[in-house]
C-alpha cells in the first residue's frame, strides 16, 4: 500500500513539473526572442572588446582628479586650522572634533557628518519600503563615465545604496555604501 502510494506521489509531482514547463507551441514564441537576446548581448560584447583607451583622455581625467584632490585638501585643512584656532581661542568651549562630527556649537557638514546623514536617510528609506532590500538595491542609471554592459544608452549603473565617496591618504577613490 505505502509503495503505490510513494509511486503515485511520484508521479503527481512529475506531473506537476512537466505542466509547470512550457509546451511546445510557447517554446516556439519564446526561443526567438531569447536567441534575439543572446545575440545582442554578444555583440556588447564584442563592443566592449574592441573599445581602445585613449591614453591622452585618460592622463588629462588623472591631472583633473588629482588637482580636485588638490583643492579639496588644501580647503579641507584651512577649514581643519580654523576649527582648531577658534577651539584655543574660545579655551575648549568649541570643540573641533565634535563640529567636524556634526555635534558641535558650530554646524559644519563634514565628510564624516554627510555620510551619517545619508546612512541615516537610506535606513528610513528602507523601513518605510518594509525593509525591501529588492526595491532598495535596484540599479538606475547615471550619465557619464563607463558604460556597463546592461547600458545601450551609455551611463554608469549606480547603487542605490551608494551614498559617498571617500579620498584615501595616497589619493585613491573608495565607494561608500550604506548597507555596508
Amino acid at each position: 500500500y505505502k509503495v503505490k502510494l510513494e509511486s503515485i506521489q511520484s508521479m503527481n509531482d512529475k506531473a506537476k513539473a512537466l505542466q509547470s514547463e512550457p509546451l511546445n507551441d510557447e517554446l516556439k514564441t519564446i526561443l526567438p526572442k531569447e536567441e534575439e537576446v543572446v545575440q545582442n548581448l554578444v555583440q556588447e560584447v564584442e563592443a566592449a572588446r574592441k573599445v581602445v583607451v585613449n591614453e591622452s583622455q585618460l592622463k588629462s581625467v588623472r591631472r583633473n582628479i588629482e588637482k580636485m584632490t588638490k583643492f579639496w585638501r588644501k580647503r579641507r585643512r584651512i577649514c581643519t586650522e580654523f576649527l582648531n584656532s577658534m577651539e584655543d581661542c574660545t579655551e575648549g568651549t568649541i570643540s573641533a572634533k565634535k563640529c567636524l562630527a556634526g555635534s558641535g556649537q558650530i554646524e559644519i557638514e563634514s565628510d564624516d557628518a554627510v555620510m551619517k546623514q545619508a546612512k541615516a536617510l537610506y535606513a528610513n528609506k528602507r523601513k518605510m519600503s518594509g525593509g525591501n532590500s529588492a526595491s532598495m538595491n535596484k540599479r538606475r542609471k547615471v550619465a557619464g563615465g563607463a558604460k556597463s554592459s546592461g547600458n545601450k544608452n551609455g551611463g554608469v549603473d549606480a547603487s542605490a545604496s551608494f551614498v559617498a565617496v571617500l579620498l584615501g591618504p595616497n589619493g585613491s577613490i573608495q565607494r561608500v555604501h550604506a548597507d555596508c
